[in-house]
């Protein structure tokens, strides 16, 4: 009933929906474990992986956001801030945009 945090890690609007939305993705296939089932919800998820149109894309994932967030499936309880910091000694480490860590190109000089 709980999940200590989640991101669309691959930078698709589907990985932030379907895995914990779609229907078909109850478990143990994925994350759905609120088992929030919307047949309008599973047809603008399944299209918008359809088209390779950016506005269609781009309406299809608001409008299953949207219906989402007003049947609320999920209470959200807290936001959590990221807060880092680094030395000047740091260089090559980077925040992603899903707040994750990139250390590949990190490195530490005296």
């Amino acid at each position: 009933m709980f999940y200590t945090g989640w991101s669309a890690s691959t930078g698709e609007a589907d990985w932030a929906l379907s895995p914990l939305f779609a229907s078909q993705n109850w478990p143990p296939t994925l994350f759905n474990t609120a088992f929030y089932s919307n047949p309008q919800v599973d047809n603008a998820l399944s299209e918008a992986l359809k088209t390779t149109d950016p506005q269609q894309k781009t309406k299809l994932y608001r409008e299953a956001q949207d219906i989402i967030w007003k049947e609320s499936p999920w209470v959200p309880l807290v936001v959590e801030k990221l807060v880092s910091a680094h030395s000047k000694n740091l260089t090559g480490f980077y925040i992603q945009p899903d707040t994750g860590f990139s250390f590949e190109q990190a490195d530490l000089t005296p």
